[in-house]
C-alpha cells in the first residue's frame, strides 16, 4: 500500500527505519530505492535512536560515511508505547528528546537531529521541489484551461444568469434546433414533398411488392378463420385470426 503513494513523481520519500536493526535489510529503504532509484525524492529517517545497543550510535549514518543518501539521514526519538500509556504530550516528547541529543556526545554537535531539523529539512524540501516544477504545473494548468474554454463554447458559452437571459438562451436553442431539424427532414427539398413522395410512389411500389396472392388464398383464409373462430361460430370473422 506505501509503494500506491510513494510512487508517484511529485511524492517526497521518507524512509523511516529503526537504528537499533540492520540498515541492509531495511524494508523501507528497499522500497524507496524501487520507486525513487536516484535518490531524488528519498529523505532517511532513523527512530528509536535512544534504545540502542549500549556503546553503540547512528552517528556514522547520519554523517554520510555508511548507507549514504543524496538528501541525508535525519534522527528523531519518538514517543514510546510507555510514554502513550502515560499519555505524555507532545510538548513534552520534543523535549525529552532534545535532552537526549543535546547530552549525548555522540550527538551533541550535529545538526541533523530532531524532529525540529526534520519538519524544517522537509519544508524547504517541499519549496525547492514546487520551484522546480511550478514551470510544468503552469503549463499543465494554462492547458486545461484552454481546453475547458473550447468545451464550454461548444456547449453554447458562459452560463446565463437571470429569467430574462435564460428565457433568451432557451429560445435561441429551440431555434437552432428546429433549424436543424427542418434541415435533415428536408434535405434540399420541400418537406410535403419528400412526404408525397412516400405516400404516392414508395408506398404503392412495396405494397405492389407483398405477395398477396399467395397470401389470400382461398385455402389460407378458410384456414385462419376456422383458426381464430373457436368452437362458437361467429358472423363477422375475428379479426385476431388475421393478426
Amino acid at each position: 500500500m506505501a509503494r500506491q503513494y510513494i510512487k508517484g513523481e511529485n511524492a517526497i520519500v521518507l524512509a523511516v527505519s529503526p537504528a537499533n536493526a540492520d540498515l541492509a535489510t531495511s524494508d523501507a529503504l528497499r522500497i524507496a530505492r524501487e520507486v525513487d532509484p536516484s535518490g531524488e525524492r528519498t529523505i532517511g529517517v532513523l527512530t528509536k535512536v535512544d534504545i540502542m545497543d549500549r556503546g553503540t550510535d547512528c552517528r556514522d549514518v547520519l554523517q554520510g560515511r555508511t548507507l549514504k543518501l543524496r538528501h541525508g539521514w535525519v534522527a528523531v526519538v519518538n514517543r514510546g508505547q510507555a510514554d502513550l500509556n502515560s499519555k505524555v504530550s507532545m510538548k513534552e516528547a520534543r523535549a525529552r528528546e532534545k535532552e537526549f541529543f543535546t547530552s549525548n556526545a555522540a550527538y551533541a554537535d550535529l545538526q541533523n537531529i530532531g524532529t525540529g531539523y526534520l519538519a524544517e529539512k522537509l519544508s524547504q524540501h517541499l519549496i525547492n521541489e514546487i520551484m522546480k516544477n511550478l514551470p510544468s504545473i503552469s503549463q499543465y494548468i494554462d492547458q486545461n484551461i484552454v481546453k475547458l474554454e473550447s468545451e464550454l463554447k461548444a456547449l453554447g458559452g458562459d452560463l446565463k444568469y437571470g429569467r430574462g437571459s435564460m428565457l433568451h438562451l432557451i429560445l435561441t436553442l429551440c431555434h437552432k434546433l428546429e433549424k436543424a431539424f427542418a434541415k435533415v427532414v428536408d434535405g434540399g427539398k420541400d418537406g410535403g414533398e419528400r412526404i408525397l413522395d412516400v405516400f404516392e410512389v414508395k408506398l404503392k411500389e412495396a405494397i405492389q411488392k407483398l405477395p398477396f396472392q399467395k397470401i389470400l388464398t382461398l385455402k389460407n383464409v378458410q384456414n385462419v378463420v376456422n383458426e381464430a373462430d373457436g368452437y362458437q361460430p361467429h358472423i363477422i370473422a375475428p379479426e385476431n385470426g388475421y393478426r
